[in-house]
């Protein structure tokens, strides 16, 4: 780990050091350097003190000029020396994978809950007069404490008119069943997850088998202890392998939709502000403060700070970035 820190930092100083020589050349003059050993230059041709090499001439910088203060010029030669690629920042139909841990239900406090709404439903369309009322009374309060338990409306919909009662949140049914699934979502990602997304689950028991199901409901509340949020699924017991209270791995799909973005590598972020390097011309590289959004499979939404269609620097970011605030310390 030492060695590689301190090659990175060789690296580093010999890029920097080609910036700064360059910066400082005489106008009247003109610059050699050595293809292997960015930090040698010399104002006459001749031969690299260190490898031997013939130098060769540093090619003059754009005359480009940026309307930004803070603006880099960087030569083709500096460019491939650095390593720096840029892509355009588009628009992209993005995606990402919440990837967490869960188990089978067995949930006999939610399974007491749907009979007792189930016959709550009963008891209200048969009831009548002065029992009507107290029948609705208890329907509704019936449905508040399963919408606490974290159940959607389409979910208690489906428990009041199911023929069945809902066994399975007690045991394994039959073959070819269903099953309901708990995932817990870390509170990072939970934006990520929404009702009817896509779930693949592997159960510990049963490596190499894949279920799977959707995302029917989230709880409502954050445990405060794990700082997640349940989310529910159903799968549908396939091969009656399946039993409550088994763990799982879960992948849950979800779809972010059309968003601009640039790829992970383009944003330095510092914790505080994350800020991009914008190829506003031929050898010039603008810092832009920006504001990110989601993450996706390797890209990430820009909500502000560059338009679609602007190139942004994808590599060698932390050496345009180091020059950056040399140039401000020497002002």
């Amino acid at each position: 780990m030492k060695k590689a820190l301190i090659l990175i930092i060789v690296f580093a100083v010999a890029a920097l050091a080609l910036f700064a020589g360059c910066a400082a050349k005489a106008q009247s003059g003109k610059l050699y350097t050595c293809p292997m050993h960015a930090q040698v230059l010399s104002d006459r041709p001749g031969q690299c003190p260190i490898c031997g090499m013939d130098l060769i001439p540093v090619k003059e910088t754009p005359k480009t000029v940026s309307n930004s203060p803070t603006a880099l010029t960087v030569s083709g030669e500096q460019e491939q020396l650095i390593g720096v690629k840029t892509e355009k920042a588009e628009k992209r139909t993005m995606s990402y994978t919440v990837r967490t841990a869960g188990k089978i239900a067995h949930d006999p406090e939610l399974y007491n809950a749907v009979i007792e709404y189930r016959l709550a439903v009963r008891s209200f369309k048969s009831a009548e007069g002065e029992a009507r009322d107290q029948a609705k009374s208890s329907l509704a309060s019936a449905r508040v404490k399963m919408l606490h338990e974290g159940l959607s409306e389409q979910m208690i919909d489906a428990f009041a008119s199911a023929k069945e009662e809902p066994e399975y949140l007690l045991f394994a049914g039959k073959k070819g069943g269903k099953l309901l699934v708990y995932i817990q979502v870390y509170e990072s990602e939970i934006n990520y997850i929404k009702e009817g997304a896509r779930v693949d689950i592997s159960a510990v028991s049963f490596p190499g088998r894949t279920y799977q199901g959707s995302i029917l409901s989230l709880d409502t509340y954050v445990d405060k202890d794990t700082r997640t949020l349940r989310a529910r699924a159903e799968i549908a017991n396939t091969d009656g392998t399946l039993r409550p209270e088994m763990l799982i791995t879960a992948a849950v799909k979800c779809a972010l939709g059309e968003r601009l973005a640039v790829p992970n590598d383009a944003v330095l972020d510092t914790g505080i502000k994350q800020s991009i390097f914008v190829k506003t011309a031929p050898g010039i590289y603008e810092p832009r403060q920006v504001r990110t959004g989601v993450k996706g499979e390797g890209y990430i939404e820009i909500v502000s700070g560059i338009k679609e269609g602007e190139d942004v620097a994808i590599s060698a970011n932390f050496l345009l970035d180091s020059e950056s605030k040399l140039r401000e310390l020497r002002k």
